[in-house]
């Protein structure tokens, strides 16, 4: 054995190794900085053991008081959802930014596209206005042509009228006056169709101006637009790069979980924090923390394995031709011949008063027998019953409700039936140091007749 260990503490790189005569125990020594000032972790079949160690001494068991205890399994089913319950919304962040990114990309060349259209757009738009500006020029030297034109023929008419009274030949001078009356006016309709048309070219270079002006205000916001979403893809890029590699150091967290609890479950190892690599002291500062904070609740279990958890469950048959053990998904109690089975589920950490039991039970042709309203140890009965020291034990739920041929879904109030005990009883029951429920069955005949339970659930209520 000496050799093995010697060959497994070099080929893991470990501190020092020592001999123990206990088999299936481990230490897991963490010297101060990051989990307080000297704590040793240690398992013992199916419990893991938190303990705080004298100052000054090597960390061992002799040398350390247990401050908390749980499940080995639970707690790393629970390191392991953490890990997972932050892997899910940094994968939901990352999913955002290369959505964004993605997004963005023929956003940004949409936008550049609209830019240079809006560009082009006010570039014939000023185009025109200059058009318009010279049609307007243009119109002004004809107005002011035909002014002078008119202001011509007016100047004729006057020296033909001033000429009429003393004229031998008035005749041929009205004859003339009236051409010359007849062209002046005619020149005074094309002076107002010029000025008629001065103002549309007007109204035209305004709108112009404004087409201009929106053109422009909108190939701004185009730009602010295009530089927001430029910005955004490199931020994008940036937090992409993030997210990835926070992802990828939690995805190695969750990979170096099998051989750090390799470490821990180990046969008589000892080695210390300082050892572990990065990744795993992220790991095992997690468990430490849920370990410490560790609440055995909700707890559910629905007999998927045949295997029970021996950290919460326990078992007892009185005889050995009982049948009491999980068959086909859920745990079967068959008994004869005063035979009693036990099925004890036990939660040392609650941390709760207000508790809620549920549980599927179907009664399969056994004979009921009510259980005492309390009783210390075991009882001869059917039903369901409650305990705060795992000695003394009150009935939740007694033989005749568990009637149920066809199967039943129960729920229990472990608050209410607690104050229920406590004042019919008068004691005290404080469940948040723990409790035990025990699951049993009772058969005096010599008949085997059974019962079967299913989907334990145990959680605290508000």
């Amino acid at each position: 054995m000496k050799k093995v260990m010697v060959t497994l503490c070099l080929s893991l790189g470990l501190s020092s190794c020592y001999e123990q005569d206990v088999s299936n125990l481990n230490d897991l020594a963490t010297p101060g900085l990051n989990f307080g000032f000297n704590e040793l972790l240690w398992q013992n079949e199916d419990t893991i053991f938190l303990g705080s160690c004298e100052e000054g001494k090597e960390p061992n068991r002799d040398h350390c008081t247990v401050t908390n205890e749980a499940s080995f399994r639970r707690v790393t089913d629970l390191t392991f959802d953490s890990i997972l319950a932050d892997i899910t919304p940094a994968q939901k962040r990352l999913d955002e930014e290369i959505k964004a990114l993605r997004d963005s990309a023929p956003l940004v060349l949409d936008i550049r596209a609209k830019v240079e259209d809006l560009t082009t757009l006010i570039a014939e738009q000023k185009n025109r206005i200059s058009e318009v500006i010279e049609d307007i020029d243009d119109n002004s030297r004809d107005i002011e042509a035909l002014g002078e034109r008119i202001t011509s023929k007016n100047t004729q008419i006057s020296e033909i009228e001033e000429r009429l009274p003393s004229a031998p030949n008035k005749e041929s001078l009205l004859v003339l006056r009236n051409q010359l009356i007849t062209e002046r006016d005619q020149l005074k309709v094309d002076l107002r169709d010029l000025e008629d048309e001065s103002q549309s070219l007007q109204n035209r270079l305004e709108d112009l101006e404004r087409a201009v002006l929106g053109s422009e205000l909108r190939r701004q916001e185009q730009l602010d637009e295009l530089s927001f979403q430029l910005e955004t893809l490199e931020v994008s890029s940036a937090v992409t790069k993030k997210e990835l590699a926070f992802i990828a150091r939690l995805q190695a967290q969750a990979d170096s979980m099998p051989s750090l609890f390799e470490y821990i479950s180990l046969d008589g190892l000892v080695f210390r924090e300082k050892n572990l690599s990065d990744i795993e002291k992220e790991v095992l500062a997690r468990l430490m923390k849920i370990l410490k904070g560790n609440s055995d609740l909700p707890f559910y279990e629905n007999f998927g394995t045949a295997n029970l958890d021996s950290f919460h469950w326990s078992t007892y048959a009185s005889l050995a031709s009982n049948t009491n053990r999980v068959v086909d998904g859920q745990f079967l109690m068959d008994a004869s011949n005063n035979g009693i089975n036990e099925l004890i589920l036990r939660l040392p950490n609650t941390r709760s008063r207000k508790l809620v039991l549920s549980f599927y039970q179907i009664d399969l042709d056994d004979r009921e027998t009510r259980l005492p309203s309390n009783f210390t140890g075991s009882a001869r009965g059917d039903g369901v019953s409650l305990s705060v020291d795992g000695r003394r034990w009150y009935t939740l739920v007694n033989a005749d409700e568990l009637n149920t041929p066809n199967g039943f879904n129960f729920e229990v109030n472990l608050y209410e039936k607690i104050l229920s005990f406590e004042s019919r009883f008068r004691v005290s029951l404080d469940p948040s140091d723990g409790i035990w429920i025990k699951f049993q069955q009772f058969e005096a005949s010599r008949y085997q007749d059974a019962r079967a339970w299913d989907n334990i659930r145990v959680e605290s209520i508000k």
